[in-house]
């Protein structure tokens, strides 16, 4: 399996992946359809799957891929709001990563910082959307890099 850490850093074991129901697969296209404002025939959407993560975590995968492209800027965040949960996505929206790559991770984590210690660790949602492919979330961020999309002609740039 592969890692989304730093190879110098402790690995810790994959996350729990959860299988979304059909009724959450059919909310997130609906979200993405409208994001895009395109009639749905002329999109497939699939979602792969939801995986956990922690807030921490995600934040050094993030750091690492920064430091690995030439430019800094082309690693954003994709999605935030003020509470974890698919409902919260579908309610609130999220972002593609750029209008040269049309497929996406869409990402959920809070904006404030948890009192309680029970909630310190975030828990995300990373959930696979894809428009026009099928994604699996393989523990990298190649999606991410623009540069490796406009070179191998994807849409979206899936390393595996």
């Amino acid at each position: 399996s592969r890692s989304l850490f730093a190879a110098n850093r402790m690995v810790p074991p994959p996350p729990a992946s959860m299988e979304p129901t059909p009724a959450e697969r059919e909310d997130v296209r609906r979200c993405v359809l409208a994001y895009l404002q395109v009639p749905s025939p002329h999109i497939k959407l699939t979602l792969t799957s939801i995986e956990k993560l922690h807030h921490t975590e995600l934040l050094d995968a993030f750091e690492v891929r920064r430091q690995q492209l030439r430019d800094p800027t082309m690693v954003k965040r994709k999605c935030y709001g003020p509470s974890p949960g698919l409902p919260n996505i579908v309610a609130h929206g999220f972002s593609l990563p750029n209008v040269n790559n049309r497929a996406g991770r869409m990402l959920h984590f809070p904006d404030t910082q948890p009192v309680s210690p029970a909630v310190r660790m975030y828990d995300l949602l990373v959930c696979d959307v894809a428009v026009g492919r099928v994604w699996k979330y393989e523990g990298h961020l190649g999606d991410l890099d623009l540069q490796r999309m406009e070179n191998a002609g994807f849409d979206s740039a899936h390393v595996t």
